[in-house]
């Protein structure tokens, strides 16, 4: 939604991406369960692409109010992209969600 703002204020855009899943946790872990390149980690922050479920590492001591004015729900992944081809990202994660 904040695409638009994005393009007018940045030159180029940040490596983290985030996502909700439809059907909250036990989705969240078939896609970290069939992901083959990228890891899961409780941080992101490397050279390799990362998933990272909020919830249980970043966020963990929110409240719910705080989740709610975060953006962060039980159906929220991130992703900070590494340095792999584009290609071979885009393919691990859209085989991953096509499993879960």
């Amino acid at each position: 939604p904040g695409h638009a703002l994005a393009k007018r204020q940045m030159k180029a855009f940040g490596g983290v991406v985030a996502i909700d899943l439809v059907g909250g946790e036990p989705e969240v872990e078939k896609l970290f369960d069939s992901l083959r390149l990228v890891r899961t980690a409780p941080s992101l922050g490397g050279v390799e692409t990362l998933a990272s479920y909020p919830l249980y590492s970043s966020h963990a001591g929110f409240s719910p109010e705080q989740l709610q004015a975060a953006g962060v729900s039980d159906a929220t992944v991130r992703f900070a992209l590494g340095i792999e081809a584009a290609e071979d990202i885009i393919a691990d994660i859209t085989q991953a969600l096509k499993g879960s």
